[in-house]
């Protein structure tokens, strides 16, 4: 759990086949909130 006094840090997943996106997905569960998936197409 992240502590509401210190700034959420950004997160910046590459990729977003499965690992990518299982990742996020768990990022989520614990808390973050400030993530940003780059895919090569985009």
């Amino acid at each position: 759990m992240l502590d509401p006094c210190k700034p959420e840090p950004t997160v910046v997943i590459i990729g977003a086949g499965m690992a990518g996106l299982s990742a996020a997905h768990r990022l989520v569960q614990c808390g973050f909130q400030n993530l940003t998936i780059l895919e090569a197409t985009d």
